[in-house]
């Protein structure tokens, strides 16, 4: 049996170094259909049409989200819906599992019922393996609202801010 490898401080400061960060703020008309329609957080680089290997993936850290519904709460809203991170432009594959929520890559996101703000930071802990099979390598951010469909109300002036904490990797 060999001995443990300890990572240097050296090795750490690199990876610090790696890491990057996305920041996109969602419009109101954009959290109403994001039932529907996929936000788009990292920008995918390459087209993959379901048939290659990305030669670019985005292991995401960290994510960080701020719901501004202080100007008014959205309505029609499934109290069970899941907010969730996602692989491809057309969510070919859920990210990992949150790591501080459940197990299920989702947690659930009920201030969209009222009008305040609220924020939410959780860790990802990443588990994917096998074939990948994807559109494309974009990140995107989704929200299941069972069969409710797209939220309505909410108010022209609110806003959701997504931050997340990743590193690049070349295949």
């Amino acid at each position: 049996m060999s001995e443990p490898r300890f990572i240097t401080a050296a090795e750490v400061q690199q990876d610090i170094g790696n890491l990057k960060t996305a920041t996109v703020v969602l419009t109101n008309a954009q959290i109403i259909a994001l039932p529907t329609t996929n936000a788009i957080l990292i920008p995918a680089t390459e087209t993959l049409n379901y048939d290659s290997f990305p030669t670019k993936l985005f292991s995401i850290v960290k994510a960080v989200l701020i719901l501004d519904a202080s100007a008014g709460a959205f309505t029609n809203v499934d109290g069970s819906n899941k907010i969730s991170l996602g692989v491809g432009s057309d969510f070919s594959l859920t990210i990992g599992r949150v790591g501080n929520v459940g197990n299920d890559g989702t947690v659930t996101f009920s201030p969209l019922q009222s009008s305040d703000r609220s924020a939410y930071s959780v860790l990802i802990a990443e588990e994917f393996g096998g074939e990948f099979s994807y559109q494309d390598n974009a990140v995107v951010l989704s929200i299941n609202n069972g069969s409710a469909g797209n939220f309505t109300g909410g108010h022209v002036d609110n806003t959701m801010t997504v931050t997340l904490l990743y590193v690049e990797i070349t295949t």
